[in-house]
């Protein structure tokens, strides 16, 4: 399955708070994708 959010590289996890299949990359820690992490952050 590829990552939802660069569509690029095989996703291995899954966001915990969207639910979104991300790679490796676009994981942020604490099981948030970056797009997520950045709402969490008001960016």
């Amino acid at each position: 399955m590829k990552c939802e959010i660069c569509k690029t590289r095989m996703a291995h996890q899954r966001c915990r708070r969207c639910g979104r299949a991300i790679c490796t990359k676009c994981h942020f820690h604490h099981g948030l994708c970056t797009e997520c992490r950045g709402r969490l952050r008001g960016q």
